[in-house]
């Protein structure tokens, strides 16, 4: 990891997400607690700026959009940073509402980032958060915002929200795959397995 730097140096959407596989399985099944949080503020001096620099200089290109994109996911989810998750969360409660009309607001928040958004929120924010997405389902027809909340819920706080929700009617078709795919990801799989 020593190197990274230098390949980071490029640019380059798929040589900055290179060393993230291998980077994040380490993270998650090699290192304790104090070893994970320093991958965590590496992982943030090294990508941070990047994403600072894109967002500074604004993004023209689709592959720049896409490598914000994915900037964000990694600094969000590996990389934990805190301003940019409070951020996330504060576009994700505009976004829907909640707390205010209950109203999607799609000017909000970049449609790139629905799905980091949501899931971030349901990690950060007020527990109720996870709660108000589960009831927006049912009115939901949105193909992708289905995604967007299923992926948030599969991965908010509370476990139990989407082990009930697996049982619910308000989940139809490929809604299964997708709540499941997010209830046992890396990070939230060993808290669901005993559901199963």
């Amino acid at each position: 990891f020593d190197r990274l730097p230098h390949v980071l140096k490029g640019g380059e959407r798929h040589l900055l997400m290179s060393p993230m596989p291998l980077w994040r399985s380490l993270q998650l099944h090699t290192l304790n607690d104090a070893g994970r949080s320093a991958s965590r503020a590496r992982m943030r001096t090294l990508y941070g700026p990047i994403l600072g620099e894109l967002d500074k200089r604004g993004s023209a290109s689709d592959e720049e959009r896409l490598t914000r994109m994915s900037l964000i996911n990694v600094l969000a989810f590996d990389g934990r940073d805190p301003q940019l998750r409070e951020k996330l969360t504060k576009q994700a409660i505009a976004f829907t509402g909640y707390g205010a009309d209950g109203q999607l607001h799609r000017e909000k928040l970049d449609v790139n980032l629905v799905n980091t958004a949501l899931r971030v929120a349901a990690q950060d924010a007020d527990p109720q958060f996870a709660l108000d997405l589960v009831g927006r389902l049912k009115d939901t027809s949105d193909s992708v915002l289905r995604f967007a909340i299923l992926d948030a819920v599969g991965g908010a706080t509370d476990a139990t929200l989407s082990q009930r929700l697996a049982l619910d009617e308000a989940i139809r078709g490929d809604d299964y795959l997708n709540l499941l795919g997010s209830m046992f990801g890396p990070e939230q799989a060993e808290r669901n397995w005993p559901w199963l």
